[in-house]
């Protein structure tokens, strides 16, 4: 349902309207629809209405007539008329002594007129529309409404949702873009703005990315201060964010800011900056802020932006990965906030004789409680291994097809211990590393975690003073996880990369005094 539609209460009011529809255009007979609703209305009618025990601390059965025969006029009142060519008929004004038009025959001062004012439910011409869709395209006449140019706004967005829905981006396109032009800005409202981005949505399923731009592009600089240019400003800026422009998008951002202060999406629109460019620290404090200073409007806590925003202040990182769309890597941190709490153990040192002017080199011996982990990883996440820290080598298989990630993940969730393999925090970094990932800053994260555990485990299994060679097999990973984390870090000034080879350097890892704390 979308904003404009009628919200519900003590009456299912969309789908009353929806049948109320289906019947008046099937006779466009008033007294034959009065009768129908009369006749139907406690089917719509919520126990809010009726009270805990029907007509005993509620509406008593007059009562609902009552309502009915109002809300009869009222439909009617704003229903268009395919024989009247998609106006509505208007019944005459009623005389307090006028026979009531319910049928109850009684007079009108009697009978329909009671309805305490309180009660009555006020309808208008787009609410009506946008609950007659449905039934006009059942019927097959909703190419002559729309043809008829009675339909209003809120019905042709309607009509163009519909159309989104199934598909059919080029019809929906076609019914917006006359109503998104700088001669409408002046007057244009939220549904403009609810519009403007329907269509840029249209544009982007049918790949017409230029044509979004110069959209944009025009409202933004021949249209006054309006809605429709705010909310062109905001789509710009997410425009910008992903051609990577980010100072552009922030000059986008505080245009959208000056042209429509009070919108209630501006607040999930810097969150996405912030995320776009990897300013990640900042994302819960300012969602945070935003959440508060929405609430504190007015606006309720179920409202799609408070709830976004929400949940960017509780779990960026979760928020930021369930925008992906995959299940996989939300269930890939699921497992690692579990293990967050593990102790590190660390790996047994063997020293190696060492040249001449170089430090101590020596390799890592896992522990025997990882020998039942490791084999069953390696049967099921069978990566080849680069020599030292070469480039990360390219599977066979699609390691994240679900059947594959079924099987490693499951093997995640059994052993515990694989949080402490290197070699499987190796694998892991090499599956977040991937093409169809890369440079997506949520999965940065996940990758962050893995390398910051790898290079804890070797700072406690490395003695002070001592090194692990590059070049050879037995230390590839924990110098992959060295030698990949300045290039993968959010520290500030670190140019970020992807490689992770050590461009045949043949050094060994510096001395390590530092424990590093986080994992």
């Amino acid at each position: 349902m979308t904003e404009f539609e009628p919200e519900e209460g003590p009456l299912l009011l969309e789908e009353l309207l929806q049948d109320a529809a289906r019947q008046i255009f099937e006779h466009e007979n008033f007294e034959r629809f009065s009768r129908w609703l009369r006749d139907n209305f406690d089917h719509y009618v919520t126990f809010e209405l009726l009270g805990e025990s029907p007509f005993d601390e509620g509406f008593s059965p007059e009562g609902l007539q009552l309502l009915a025969g109002h809300l009869a006029r009222e439909i009617w009142k704003y229903m268009p008329l395919p024989g009247n060519r998609f106006r509505p008929r208007p019944l005459p004004k009623l005389k307090p002594n006028d026979p009531c038009p319910c049928g109850s025959g009684m007079k009108y001062k009697q009978c329909c007129e009671r309805l305490p004012s309180d009660l009555a439910l006020p309808l208008n011409a787009g609410v009506i529309w946008v609950t007659a869709i449905p039934a006009l395209q059942e019927l097959g006449l909703l190419e002559q409404a729309i043809a008829s140019h009675q339909v209003p706004f809120e019905g042709l967005i309607e009509v163009a949702v519909g159309h989104f829905e199934e598909a059919q981006y080029r019809k929906a396109a076609a019914l917006l873009e006359p109503m998104l032009t700088v001669a409408q800005a002046p007057k244009s409202t939220l549904l403009h703005d609810y519009a403007l981005n329907l269509l840029c949505n249209c544009y982007d399923a049918l790949g017409f990315n230029r044509k979004k731009r110069r959209l944009l592009d025009t409202i933004v600089q021949q249209a006054p201060r309006s809605e429709l240019r705010g909310a062109a400003w905001q789509r710009l800026a997410t425009v910008l964010a992903d051609e990577g422009d980010h100072e552009a998008a922030w000059q986008a951002f505080k245009h959208a800011q000056r042209d429509t202060p009070h919108s209630e999406s501006l607040g999930v629109l810097e969150v996405q900056l912030l995320v776009s460019q990897g300013r990640l620290d900042e994302v819960a404090p300012r969602a945070d802020f935003w959440r508060r200073r929405l609430l504190k409007s007015g606006l309720l806590p179920e409202d799609p932006n408070i709830r976004m925003l929400e949940g960017f202040a509780d779990n960026p990182l979760e928020m930021m990965l369930g925008m992906t769309g995959s299940d996989d890597l939300l269930e890939l941190l699921d497992w690692m906030a579990s293990m967050q709490a593990r102790p590190v153990t660390p790996y047994g040192y063997q020293g190696m004789m060492a040249e001449d002017d170089e430090p101590p080199g020596g390799v890592l011996l896992a522990p025997t409680s990882l020998k039942k982990v490791a084999a069953a990883w390696r049967r099921v996440c069978p990566l080849d291994k680069p020599f030292g820290t070469g480039p990360v080598p390219v599977p066979e298989q699609d390691v994240w097809a679900p059947e594959a990630f079924e099987r490693w993940m499951k093997v995640l969730r059994r052993y515990p211990e694989a949080w402490d393999d290197l070699d499987i925090l190796d694998d892991l970094a090499a599956l977040l590393m991937d093409d169809q990932l890369w440079g997506d800053p949520a999965v940065q994260q996940l990758l962050e975690k893995v390398l910051l555990r790898a290079r804890n485990i070797v700072a406690q299994s490395v003695p002070e003073g001592a090194g692990l060679p590059w070049g050879q097999r037995r230390t590839g990973p924990p110098c992959a996880a060295w030698s990949a984390w300045p290039t993968c870090s959010r520290t500030p000034g670190v140019q970020r990369g992807r490689s992770r080879s050590s461009n045949g350097c043949c050094s060994s890892i510096p001395a390590i005094t530092t424990v590093f704390a986080g994992c």
